[in-house]
């Protein structure tokens, strides 16, 4: 139960930043309890949050290597930081900043920058079209004899594509044509 005589933020839902690992994260709004005894022993804290199994994977939990996370009902709030070896969080009710700590042992293994699949959508309907053009002449004429030499050699390289609803479809279509005259003679390779 929450004393009001006492200088204490009240328990409730918070728009807060969230930093995991150092990393900062998207804002969210989260709801926050009023700390027991023993949490406000271990940590120091008047409130502490109330993340269900969903949130702490969306964090980037692996909630497979901890049973107790993975039997959780998903929109229960868990006890990560009992469940989670060297779990920790603060909340810094000035910033409205949450600080949260986990071993890399306990995170998912992702490269920087990755999207969560849960941000993935369809992107838009769309054709495409790119192209790379080039050329070039050689030529030569010995000026002591009947022989000479010109070659003109031409590049195009095609890129279509198509983006249609949950799928897209890109095709590369290079094109070479080379021709080569010697002696008034004209040899084409399309």
């Amino acid at each position: 139960m929450y004393e009001s005589n006492k200088a204490e933020h009240l328990p409730g839902k918070y728009r807060v930043s969230v930093v995991v690992n150092e990393k900062k994260m998207e804002s969210r709004t989260l709801e926050f309890k009023a700390a027991t005894e023993a949490q406000r022993a271990k940590m120091g804290e008047s409130l502490v949050p109330c993340l269900s199994r969903v949130q702490l994977e969306d964090m980037g939990v692996r909630i497979d290597s901890f049973p107790a996370l993975k039997m959780a009902p998903p929109e229960a709030c868990v006890a990560f930081d009992d469940i989670i070896p060297q779990a920790a969080s603060h909340f810094d009710f000035a910033d409205q900043t949450l600080i949260m700590s986990f071993p890399q042992a306990a995170m998912k293994q992702t490269a920087r920058g990755t999207v969560p699949e849960s941000q993935w959508d369809e992107g838009v309907n769309a054709l495409l079209v790119d192209y790379n053009f080039s050329g070039s002449n050689a030529s030569y004429d010995a000026h002591d004899s009947e022989t000479s030499y010109n070659s003109d050699s031409y590049y195009l390289n095609l890129r279509s594509g198509m983006n249609l609803g949950h799928g897209g479809y890109v095709t590369i279509a290079p094109g070479r044509e080379t021709t080569v005259t010697t002696h008034g003679i004209t040899l084409a390779h399309p």
